[in-house]
């Protein structure tokens, strides 16, 4: 999964392919990724136009590039294309590799790719300020936590993580991938599983206040099965690897969610009498806000401070509700869905408007979701 290419040839990272293959395909897949192996040739881009010999169907060369950043700073790393992978793994012994599954293959190599670092984005989000942060972001369980990166928390306070470089290690199991292995045999209603068909670790460059750390991130690859429409199903195990620091954010994280759960405060949360609405404003900028109802509303802009106990978030203006339509009154067909549009005057928390306190432009509600 970790094959992922620079534009100049890499001397510290081991290139890594996922190989999968349909079900009416005769080849049996590698027991692991085929550019793990060491090697000259192993640390150099295959010639992305070079067909292959005896190749029937011609296969696209342009690479995709990544949303990930390379540690040296110069861009996105870049993933392989259909042609490059092909002839990568002729070159390891694979020559009964159905060519026309290998595009498939490169569009679930990158997408499990992007879908590892996303989780690995998501740490560092956490713990990217320090510890202290780190609890701070975890005590409300993985639910809290998530809803303050979906309005972009952080996102400005602290550099994005890159990554510097990763290996393929598929030969070595990790710790927590043997003790889940030992459980399933202990256990094997609740815990049996096959073993993570891959390891890989992936070393990311963490930065704040200016300061620069390597953080190790390690990641199992499982094989969950298939869909009911045949699409293969994989689940990816990603968390910092088991250093003093790191085992506490990986304690931190787990044990906030549990305790979140386990205290009642997630089922307090979801009794609260909220609405949520997504608004669009006219510079299209999208806001995800959370108002709570008081429970004896007050008139908007009053002098009481009470008006404003219970909002999180508040806003004096009108709105106007606009209910659902269907097509000929057939509720199946949604033409328009139900929407309310927010003219927004001014933030509730101002007591005395001023001339100019009124906001430009108008914010519509999109209720739902």
């Amino acid at each position: 999964m970790g094959w992922l290419w620079a534009d100049s040839p890499a001397t510290t990272a081991t290139k890594a392919a996922l190989t999968l293959y349909p079900k009416d395909s005769n080849a049996e897949p590698p027991p692991s990724c085929p550019m793990h192996k060491p090697g000259a040739d192993a640390q150099e881009p295959i010639c992305l136009k070079e067909r292959a010999k005896d190749q029937k169907i011609a296969l696209p060369t342009e690479r995709e590039p990544s949303t990930i950043p390379k540690g040296s700073g110069d861009g996105n790393w870049e993933y392989p294309s259909p042609q490059q992978m092909y002839n990568a793994l002729l070159r390891k012994g694979y020559t009964d590799t159905d060519a026309t599954a290998v595009e498939s293959m490169v569009s679930v190599h990158n997408f499990l790719n992007e879908g590892a670092w996303a989780e690995i984005v998501e740490w560092e989000r956490r713990f990217g300020k320090g510890l202290a942060k780190g609890w701070e972001n975890c005590r409300r369980g993985e639910q809290g936590s998530k809803a303050g990166a979906d309005i972009g928390a952080n996102e400005d306070e602290v550099p994005q993580p890159k990554l510097v470089r990763f290996m393929g290690r598929p030969k070595e199991m990790t710790p927590k991938a043997a003790l889940i292995q030992v459980m399933g045999w202990a256990f094997p209603e609740k815990y049996g599983t096959e073993p993570p068909f891959d390891r890989h670790d992936w070393f990311v460059q963490r930065e704040y206040k200016g300061q620069k750390k390597e953080v190790r991130y390690v990641i199992d690859y499982y094989s969950g099965g298939e869909e009911p429409t045949g699409e293969p199903i994989f689940y990816l195990d990603v968390r910092p690897a088991l250093t003093p620091t790191q085992a506490v954010e990986r304690m931190m994280r787990w044990s906030g969610d549990v305790w979140y759960r386990a205290s009642g405060a997630s089922e307090r949360a979801a009794k609260e009498n909220t609405n949520t609405l997504v608004l669009t404003s006219a510079d299209k900028h999208y806001v995800d806000i959370r108002i709570l109802d008081p429970s004896n509303p007050l008139p908007n802009n009053t002098f009481d401070p009470q008006a404003i106990s219970r909002l999180e978030w508040g806003f004096a203006g009108t709105a106007i509700s606009t209910p659902a339509e269907f097509k000929d009154g057939d509720r199946n067909i949604l033409v328009r869905p139900a929407h309310t549009q927010w003219i927004h005057e001014i933030d509730n928390k101002i007591r005395i408007p001023g001339p100019d306190d009124r906001d430009e432009g108008f914010m519509y509600p999109v209720e739902g979701y």
